[in-house]
């Protein structure tokens, strides 16, 4: 009987390979969410974390505002702990934090449960940005705090993110401000469709600030088609960053 020998696995495959394969990718029709998980899962295997060096960018400024932010927040222990885990998973020219729960937790030493509690508050002091995937979520660093990558490519993540500063009392958040009222056609119109038309990423990233003012969270909050539902939570910031066009006639 024929001697079964078992090949080694391989757990990188080259540059090449990997963009042979996002050609083939981009040839089929499929949702956001799942090309989102293909490219994801291609790059995990692209490059692994912990076998080479990562260069991150960070905001000395932003980051001293992140800082105090945390030190005021429950358990800003752990929260500090996984925030500087996350930081070594950054991935390249997206921001995306590519470590599940469980990766975190264990090099935070703390449990998958306080991992998540710790990414909220993240996300509600305007340091990470969530993305709702289906059943799953993906977190983002804001490109005004750290970024792993291009000069260029950060400043088109950060096109419309808020910033964060420092107000009355010492506290730390998004530089947001009121969401606009329902029937304020002068600032909803504009809005609507300035985040229909932006790109995708800017979009999901205003949909993400939408959130943690309150607007409901739904998966298909990205989609062009459910930008009137939130758009009413980031009309105001959107006029304050002077990204609404001067013409505000017209339906969105």
């Amino acid at each position: 009987m024929a001697r079964i020998i078992k090949l080694p696995r391989k757990y990188r495959i080259s540059n090449s390979l990997a963009d042979e394969i996002k050609e083939h990718i981009d040839e089929f029709d499929m949702s956001d969410e799942a090309r989102a998980e293909l490219d994801n899962s291609l790059y995990r295997i692209t490059n692994v974390p912990g076998r080479r060096w990562c260069f991150a960018m960070i905001n000395p400024e932003q980051f001293r505002f992140v800082t105090k932010a945390i030190a005021k927040r429950p358990d800003a222990g752990k929260t500090i702990m996984i925030w500087n885990c996350a930081l070594t998973y950054l991935r390249m020219d997206t921001g995306e934090i590519m470590a599940d729960r469980e990766q975190l937790a264990k090099d935070a030493e703390t449990l998958p449960r306080h991992v998540s509690t710790a990414m909220t508050e993240l996300s509600k002091i305007g340091a990470i940005i969530k993305e709702k995937r289906g059943r799953k979520t993906a977190y983002f660093i804001n490109p005004h705090v750290g970024w792993a990558g291009g000069e260029g490519t950060r400043k088109d993540a950060a096109e419309g993110v808020p910033k964060l500063r420092l107000v009355p009392g010492g506290k730390v958040e998004p530089e947001f401000v009121a969401p606009a009222r329902v029937g304020d056609e002068g600032l909803l119109k504009p809005a609507i469709r300035f985040l229909r038309e932006t790109n995708a990423a800017t979009r999901r990233l205003w949909a993400a600030r939408a959130v943690a003012k309150g607007a409901p969270e739904t998966p298909d909050m990205h989609e062009r088609k459910s930008v009137p539902r939130w758009a009413p939570f980031v009309a105001m910031d959107l006029d304050r960053a002077g990204l609404l066009p001067e013409d505000r006639e017209g339906e969105p």
